[in-house]
């Protein structure tokens, strides 16, 4: 019994010990911020999330993508445009119809001269 007792006691602290580490976070790069931004907004597995908040999430890589156009330079913007171009072709396919016109107006933008 004294041997579970302390068993027990080993595992409690550890838990203790656990609970007081804070978790962690990853940071937005340093370097190339933007496109890091978007990149996590439009992955593929957020077609697995709830059609509103697909709606969001492209709307809000769209202005992440307006922001950078005023303080990045022509290579970031330029592979974002080519991620962003690559990444709305999974979100085309959706089944939702306020994703795809979401969609629809991203590419009638990048398309205009």
């Amino acid at each position: 019994k004294a041997a579970k007792a302390a068993e027990e006691e080993d595992e409690e602290d550890e838990e203790e010990e656990d609970f007081d580490q804070k978790p962690k976070i990853k940071s937005v790069p340093t370097e190339k911020p933007y496109l890091a931004i978007v990149d996590a907004l439009l992955h593929p597995r957020s077609t697995n999330l709830p059609e509103h908040v697909q709606v969001v999430y492209m709307q809000n890589a769209l202005k992440v993508f307006v922001s950078a156009v005023k303080t990045c330079d022509d290579g970031e913007i330029s592979e974002m445009i080519e991620l962003m171009g690559e990444r709305m072709h999974v979100f085309m396919q959706s089944i939702h119809i306020e994703v795809r016109t979401g969609n629809t107006h991203f590419f009638h933008t990048r398309t205009r001269p």
